[in-house]
Parts: C-alpha cells; structure tokens; sequence
C-alpha cells in the first residue's frame, strides 16, 4: 500500500507542491537573522500589522470571487469560463475603487486604532487587489495540477520581493518603510503578469454577463463573514497585542509566529494537492472512493498533529542562533501556534466538501462563531497573562473551526466517517 501510494501521481503532485512552498517558505525564514537584526521591534510590528491589513482586505477585494473561480474550472461545462474570469474581474475593479476612496476618507480614524501610518492605508488596498490577482493564477495552476510552473511562479515573486527588501532595508536604511515598499511594488508587477498570462490562455473574454456577475457574487459575498473572520482569527492577535501590550511586543510574537508557520505551509502544500483529487472522487460519488477519501483524511490528520508536536520540541536550539537577541523571547509562541496550524490542516481537508457543494453560507456561520470565540478569548488572555494568551487562543480556536467544519460538511455532503462502507 506504501508502494503505491509513493507511486501515486497525488503523492508525486504533493511532494512538489510541498517542496516548492518550502522553498517559498524558506527564502523569507532564512532572512529572519538579517531582518531581526536590521530592523527593531517596532519596525517589525508595522510590517506585521500591514500584513495583517493586506490579508483582510482581501476579503473585500474583489469579493472573495477569486474562490469562485477556482470552483467554476471544474464545472466549465456549466459556463463560458473566460467570460465568467472576466466578469470577476469587473467585480475586483469596482470593489478596489470603492476600498481605496474609503481608506482616504477615514484614514485618520483607522490609523489611529491601530497604530498603522495612514498615508499607507491606500496602498494596502492596492496591495490586496495585487494579491487577488496573484491568488487566482495560482489557484488556478492548482486546478490544473501544475505544481512545476505553480512553484516557478510563486518562488521567484518571493526571492524578488526579500531582495529588493533586502536593498531597501540595508544599504537604503529605510526600516519598515523599505519592508513594504518591496512587497507592494513586486506583488503590483506579478499581479501585472497573471493578468498577461490569463489573457495570453485565454481565460478571458470581454463580455459583460449579469448572470455571470450575480452567481460569482452570490458564491463570493457569504464567504466575506468566513474569509474576514478566518483572517481574524489568524491574524486579530497582532492587533490585540498592540493594543493592550504596544507594537513592541507584536514584533516578539511575530517573529515566534514565523517559526509556527512551517507547519502552515506544509499542510498547505498538502490541501493544495488534495484538493484537485478530492473534487475529482466526490464527482464519482461512489462508496469505495468515498472510504479512500476518509482514511486519507484519518491518516493525514494523525501525521499533521505528530509533525507538529515534534517540530515544535525540536526547533528552540535553531530558533535562538536564528534570531536577534531582541526576539528571543518569541520561542514561547511556537508550540501552541503550530498546533493550531496542524487542526487547521485537517479543517482544509473537510472543508472542501463545503466548497464542493456551494453551501459556502455555512462557512460564514462557522468562521463568525469562531471569529467572535478567538476574539474574546485572546483580549481577555492577553489583558491578562500577556501575548501567549493569543497562542492559546489560536489554538483553542482552529481547533473549534475544526470541528464545526467537519459537522456541517457531513450534513451537506454525508462521508463514512465510521470507516463503514
């Protein structure tokens, strides 16, 4: 069974998908000593509350129809698909405009409560609109089962973003300044580029379709609560922390959180393989595929948890020559961080079924749940016993989404998760 599952194009598909994140991964994290070093505490707090921004407005940028799209590729039967890419993208100008003349209009008010400069506010927008783009090409390679050019893609927008970062934040001297400049001006060309290699594929055709647009939003809007909410509870922590303990600390945490993210990329890696293949099985909707799929699901998720509790034991001697001394104290985060990556993988495995269905309504009940829960959870924490609350928190939390996740996939699209056939 070992043998055959080596041999199996999902095993192949996944270990290049997983090799190429890593390398994606791994650019950035070997940087940690330079950027540790070059920039302060606080400037690493600034950067990480613009990510914090960028990753949320993501969910306003073109209306989380990206997604869609991804879901429509198999089930091109069903519509003209260029057409339907075309019309999300009106969806993504017409939302990105409005974004922006919002982040003008109460920037002061934003700025203010969290401690982000507010003549950047617009240029997080843009940065989100890039990412969406971004997203959709590579979403869309995913579909195709291309992890070669996949990783080509992502690897390479990575290594020019920390080098230019690299340039701006040394020689230049530029702190956090030069950090998101390079971001936003690499992610703005790429972003150029998916939409050249779309048109060049023939992914799209201008026509307008109200019906196109109408079902686009209707499968992206409910996810707003779910993709907002999710956002929240990766990323709220940062914003508490700076809140209640100062942009000082949200520098300390992140780097920590860096270090949990290897656990996020790998069972990323594994749900961008899976995905295609699981698509695929539930559109046979046979019981013997379906069993395959559920001790996949089994096994996959007993190898995430171990990972993770390994990693996390094994990682500290690595993670104090790594850092800065002013970072040291982030060690503390990275085991309850990287648990909650590991339920947070096996929640990518069942949610898929959700996907595949369209109930993408349920998403939003179950994220706002566990949105308001981390929430609550983390201010009180944190007020309390300082920013490891927040890791208990996002642990405590995925964990919920986990579980909610897996109880309403089941009522939409019913699996034998006894193992009975």
């Amino acid at each position: 069974m070992i043998k055959k599952l080596i041999n199996s194009p999902l095993f192949k598909s996944s270990l290049v998908f997983t090799i190429s994140n890593a390398l994606n991964s791994a650019i950035p994290f070997l940087l940690i000593p330079v950027l540790t070093r070059y920039l302060s505490p606080s400037d690493y707090g600034i950067v990480s509350i613009f990510q914090v921004l960028a990753a949320m407005l993501i969910s306003f940028t073109g209306l989380n129809t990206h997604n869609s799209v991804i879901v429509q590729y198999y089930k091109k039967e069903e519509v003209n698909f260029p057409v339907y890419v075309y019309n999300t993208l009106l969806i993504l100008l017409v939302s990105t405009v409005i974004l922006i003349v919002i982040s003008f209009v109460f920037s002061s008010s934003i700025a203010e409560m969290i401690e982000f400069p507010k003549e950047w506010l617009p240029l997080v927008v843009i940065f989100a609109c890039s990412q969406f783009m971004f997203q959709m090409l590579l979403g869309l390679w995913i579909a195709e089962e291309k992890p070669i050019i996949y990783g080509v893609f992502q690897i390479s927008q990575t290594a020019l973003n920390l080098t230019l970062s690299l340039i701006l934040v040394i020689p230049f001297a530029m702190g956090w300044k030069g950090r998101i400049i390079a971001q936003i001006l690499i992610f703005a060309i790429y972003a150029i580029i998916s939409l050249y290699i779309l048109v060049h594929k023939k992914y799209i055709r201008i026509e307008l379709n109200r019906g196109y647009i109408a079902r686009a939003l209707k499968f992206g809007v409910p996810l707003i609560p779910h993709t907002f909410g999710g956002s929240l509870i990766m990323l709220s922590d940062r914003l508490i922390i700076s809140n209640r303990l100062g942009v000082n600390e949200v520098g300390i945490y992140m780097v920590g959180f860096q270090f949990a993210q290897i656990i996020l990329l790998i069972q990323d890696s594994v749900n961008n393989a899976f995905a295609p293949w699981i698509f695929k099985n539930l559109k046979k909707n046979n019981k013997q595929d379906n069993l395959k799929l559920v001790r996949m699901t089994y096994l996959y998720g007993l190898a995430i948890l171990a990972f993770s509790l390994l990693y996390s034991f094994l990682i500290g001697p690595i993670y104090r020559i790594f850092v800065g001394t002013d970072f040291v104290e982030g060690e503390k985060y990275i085991l309850w961080i990287a648990l909650g990556f590991a339920f947070n993988g096996m929640y990518k495995m069942v949610v898929n079924y959700i996907f595949y269905a369209e109930k993408t309504y349920l998403l939003a009940i179950i994220t706002t749940i566990t949105a308001v829960v981390n929430i609550t959870i983390t201010y009180f924490l944190v007020s309390r016993i300082g920013a490891i609350g927040a890791a208990y928190s996002l642990c405590v939390s995925y964990l919920i989404s986990l579980l909610l996740t897996w109880y309403f996939s089941n009522l939409v699209h019913p699996m034998p998760w006894n193992l009975k056939g």
